[in-house]
């Protein structure tokens, strides 16, 4: 009787705890859908580059059937290159959906890949582990989303679920499981090169065992990342990545950061809100100060329950711990530029370190302490909605009055663009590549194509034709432009537009002509 009395105690114990499981799993997936609200709530999705992405989708998608005559201006360029993915899933979505919602369906795969995939990495370390990915929503929408950087967006959910795959299988990785992680790892490649290198080195240092020969993971993981670091070389090789200074500045300026030259580690690790939080908290509310008492109650709930002598199974916080370091370490010494061979370097890294040392951090095992730490995550995480929601609305603001000359620009033509960079200028700006919203199920043809400047992108101008943004004056191929924009957010700056054109829209600081028919 005593024997069956126990097992029914713990049965019961059992089914009650898989039941606060599943209330936390359910909880976790109802914020990542509640963070998609302000996605589909505003009409748009206000990122720097994002526009830019959905024209040159919609370029691949109609290049040679469009009337807009994408194939007399453009070409594809059919290389490996490392930022085909988010090209590619947008226009395979545009053949069924208006563009706007393409990507808005776009950023939705992102959010909840990214909230799915940093889960499933810190579902490795054990189940007192996994909810932290609450706090992982917080860093959602950083300056790397805001920017548009769509690509890299999606590159950081392969990041995750690489490393999460081979954190499950530390010890009994074989040549099917390798050949798993090779077809992941060239997904990688060709979303984006940096999530390729970080999710390659980091399913590497995953598998290190002491000693080594125990276990043929390492070489596995190097044998898996073969093919992907081949198209890498490639790529370099073509792009003359090393020919044109772009692999020795990155030397360089590691070497003059560790010898304490240029703009100092300190004033960079200052700068690590500013990657994070600031384009959607602003500069005046410093969100990681919010953030900080509740990971020192994170520090100190671990600490406490090594002490009362927990352990797990899991794969061990070395592994955390020093991949964290190093990816800090790496946004300390990169330069944050390669002028046309890619920047803003270091907001790709900045938000890495802090979401892998999750891994080495730990739920209370008290039920009254777990519910204040998920109850302080939940106030962090609602507070950082509002933040994101508010800045959508402002974004949506701003859009609305660039975007009011739409009906009256029509359809048809190719648009050249006159506006002035903002001072100071901003570590976001949802205006920058805003004309091509005028350019999306019009059958207009944008010549403010930045995409076309830069090697690692698919589209590119046949010879002859040059990127149509700044001076109209000086621009070689006005006999190719049909319709001006001009954006005057300067009161010191009056913008005509071309002389005997008409001017079809007039209202604040937007100013639109038509070449006369």
């Amino acid at each position: 009787m005593q024997a069956e009395s126990v097992v029914a105690t713990d049965g019961a114990g059992i089914t009650a705890y898989r039941g606060v499981s599943r209330a936390e799993a359910v909880t976790f997936w109802a914020l990542a859908l509640a963070y998609l609200l302000p996605v589909w709530v505003f009409r748009y999705v206000p990122t720097q580059d994002g526009p830019s992405h959905v024209f040159n989708a919609l370029v691949i998608k109609d290049y040679s059937t469009s009337a807009a005559g994408y194939d007399q201006v453009f070409e594809i360029r059919t290389d490996p290159l490392p930022n085909w993915t988010s090209h590619l899933l947008l226009a395979g979505l545009l053949h069924v959906f208006p563009p706007l919602v393409a990507e808005k369906l776009l950023v939705s795969l992102y959010v909840l890949g990214f909230a799915g995939g940093l889960r499933y990495f810190l579902g490795a370390y054990g189940e007192r582990c996994r909810p932290l990915s609450w706090i992982g929503l917080l860093f959602v929408y950083n300056r790397c989303f805001w920017m548009g950087f769509y690509n890299y967006c999606l590159g950081l959910v392969l990041l995750w679920v690489v490393l999460g795959y081979c954190l499950r299988r530390r010890d009994t990785l074989h040549l099917p499981q390798a050949a798993v992680v090779m077809v992941l790892l060239t997904a990688a490649y060709f979303t984006h090169l940096v999530a390729f290198l970080l999710a390659w080195a980091g399913a590497f240092f995953a598998m290190i065992r002491i000693p080594p020969w125990r276990s043929l993971g390492p070489v596995l993981i190097l044998a898996a990342g073969l093919p992907a670091a081949c198209l890498t070389l490639d790529y370099f090789e073509r792009t003359r990545f090393v020919e044109e200074g772009a692999s020795r500045r990155l030397v360089d300026h590691s070497l003059a950061a560790l010898r304490g030259k240029g703009a100092g580690l300190w004033k960079d690790l200052a700068a690590l809100d500013r990657e994070l939080f600031e384009c959607h908290a602003g500069a005046r509310l410093s969100f990681t100060l919010l953030l900080l008492p509740y990971c020192a109650l994170l520090v100190c709930f671990t600490v406490v329950g090594r002490w009362s002598g927990e352990h797990d199974s899991t794969p061990g916080r070395l592994f955390p711990f020093l991949f964290g370091l190093l990816l800090l370490a790496a946004y300390l010494l990169v330069p944050d530029d390669l002028h046309r061979h890619g920047g803003v370097l270091k907001a790709r890294l900045a938000l890495l370190p802090p979401l892998v040392w999750l891994a080495c951090l730990r739920e209370p095992a008290h039920f009254g302490m777990r519910l204040v730490s998920r109850t302080a995550a939940l106030g962090l995480v609602a507070a950082n909605l509002f933040l994101v929601t508010a800045t959508f609305a402002a974004g949506n603001r701003a859009l609305a009055q660039y975007t009011a000359g739409l009906d009256a620009v029509g359809r048809g033509g190719r648009l050249f663009v006159v506006q002035p960079d903002p001072q100071p200028i901003p570590i976001a700006d949802p205006l920058f590549h805003a004309s091509n919203y005028y350019c999306l199920d019009t059958g207009i043809l944008n010549l403010n194509n930045y995409e076309t400047d830069a090697p690692h992108f698919p589209v590119a101008f046949r010879p002859g034709f040059r990127r149509g943004r700044g001076h109209w004056e000086s621009y070689p191929n006005q006999d190719a432009v049909d319709v001006v924009l001009c954006w005057q957010t300067m009161p010191q700056l009056v913008v005509h537009g071309p002389a005997g054109w008409d001017e079809v829209f007039n209202q604040g600081p937007l100013r639109i002509y038509r070449r006369p028919r």
